[in-house]
């Protein structure tokens, strides 16, 4: 039995936008086999360097319920965020030679989780954890890592109306119509903020 899982695009992913993932079941074997479940969370965890930190106040708040996805006894470090743990499948059948796919959806909105951060004194790392389990055999986990970004622009989206206005095409001529529903989307919108970002000369300069 062989179980792949992978990003849809890549493992980069802005908050408040969806993060995609596929799992890959194969049965590779001359017998059928059944999966049993199929989970997925996504964790934050917050790594420390004792030498540098001496208050370390940080409490482990997020693992409350048993139907969540516990670290491993390799692992150090606490949960500072964790998403409901979502059933994928249960009791799926493979027959030899088949494979199944199940897709994983999830979205971090914006301020409820700090982003992914390698400094000195602490580090924090993102995972997405695809748990599963076949009849009469132990619990396997696998753990995909990916950057969780944070553009604190977007806390107000209001101050950059006077830049969706610009991209009005019934106030710019150089704009084809498009649908109002498209212009006012929350992608569009961070794409708006991301050009004004990029393209605004800093103060420094």
């Amino acid at each position: 039995m062989e179980i792949k899982a992978s990003f849809r695009e890549s493992s980069y992913f802005l908050a408040g936008t969806p993060i995609r993932a596929y799992v890959t079941l194969e049965n590779n074997t001359d017998e059928p086999v059944t999966i049993a479940w199929c989970s997925a969370q996504i964790q934050c965890q917050c790594y420390s360097n004792r030498n540098h930190v001496n208050n370390w106040s940080i409490k482990d708040t997020s693992l409350k319920t048993p139907t969540s996805i516990f670290l491993q006894d390799d692992e150090r470090g606490l949960a500072v965020y964790s998403s409901h743990v979502k059933i994928l499948t249960c009791d799926l059948r493979i027959n030899p030679g088949s494979s199944h796919c199940l897709e994983i959806f999830e979205e971090i909105s914006v301020g409820t989780s700090p982003p992914s951060f390698i400094g000195t004194a602490v580090r924090y790392a993102y995972f997405l954890h695809v748990g599963f389990q076949k009849v009469a055999c132990s619990v396997k986990i696998i753990k995909l890592p990916f950057t969780f970004l944070v553009l604190p622009e977007l806390n107000d989206i209001s101050v950059f109306s006077n830049f969706n206005k610009d991209l009005d095409p019934e106030t710019n001529p150089f704009l084809e119509e498009s649908d109002e529903s498209d212009m006012s989307s929350y992608h569009d919108i961070v794409d708006n903020i991301l050009c004004i970002v990029c393209s605004t000369a800093s103060s420094s300069m």
